[in-house]
């Protein structure tokens, strides 16, 4: 019935019971709080012009007081939990594209066998995507099936550098439809691969030509990151994210992923955004 040589996993969104009004995000409060600031202060100053109190200005008045009280202390609350938005109705779902628009959600993860169409696994989380579910649902399925190899298929959403490594790491073959344009520019003329590494003096050579030379390290949620820039007319920010180095404590080339970013300025326009979850 089911043999678990072919998986595919791919994710759904299903609408949660909490409506858009009642999901807070740190943007929204910010709107908020601000919008409330203008009406206080638009009805303190219409009770100074006045020479006697109006109960009606002074009713809306501590209205927008208390709102502005209530939004400081969710958005206070945000911070010191770490969140960038908060479901009042449904404590675990989250604001998440679904269907090209934004709802309140949920994402449902699923695994499908091959042979016969089977469900393998199902899994809900309020990941936002799912950049992070591939390595995960996969090993979860391997691991029911109690088989050593299997292969793994999804869509372009799964494209992730260290859930491939880690899937292949558990003795799976990974195969993912990688995106060939950036979704807003469809322009392909510096995808990652049109860049030529030189490992005499680690630089890159970009399709325009210029050399792409290093200029710091840094880190970011516990990768390490060599910053490379280059000419100042290209305006050209490369991310090389090292996954792990060799045991004399180098790095290897085949170990890195990159990430490019052209900006806008009189002679470029804005061409490419190569996500930094891409592998090299």
């Amino acid at each position: 019935m089911i043999d678990g040589k072919l998986i595919a996993i791919d994710g759904t969104k299903i609408r949660a019971q909490n409506s858009k009004h009642n999901c807070i995000t740190q943007s929204g409060l910010d709107k908020k709080i601000a919008y409330t600031d203008e009406k206080i202060n638009s009805y303190l100053m219409a009770i100074e012009k006045e020479n006697t109190v109006d109960s009606e200005y002074k009713a809306k008045l501590e209205t927008y007081q208390k709102l502005k009280e209530e939004y400081l202390c969710q958005k206070t609350e945000l911070a010191e939990n770490g969140l960038e938005q908060k479901s009042l109705t449904d404590p675990d779902s989250r604001r998440m594209k679904n269907n090209g628009s934004l709802d309140i959600c949920y994402n449902v993860q699923s695994v499908v066998d091959s042979k016969n169409h089977f469900i393998v696994d199902i899994s809900t989380t309020n990941d936002i995507n799912d950049q992070n579910q591939l390595h995960v649902m996969a090993k979860n399925a391997k691991e029911l099936l109690d088989i050593e190899e299997c292969t793994v298929i999804a869509d372009t959403g799964y494209y992730n550098a260290t859930e491939i490594k880690n899937c292949i790491d558990d003795g799976m073959t990974v195969y993912i439809k990688k995106s060939k344009a950036n979704n807003s520019t469809k322009n392909n003329e510096f995808r990652k691969e049109k860049f030529t590494y030189n490992s005499e003096d680690d630089t890159y050579i970009c399709p325009a030509g210029e050399r792409l030379s290093f200029f710091e390290n840094t880190s970011k949620n516990g990768l390490r990151y060599k910053n490379i820039s280059v000419h100042p007319v290209l305006h050209v920010n490369i991310r090389i994210v090292v996954h792990h180095p060799k045991p004399e404590g180098r790095f290897s080339v085949g170990n890195m992923k990159i990430s490019l970013l052209m900006f806008a300025n009189q002679h470029w326009k804005t061409m490419m955004f190569i996500n930094r979850d891409d592998a090299l």
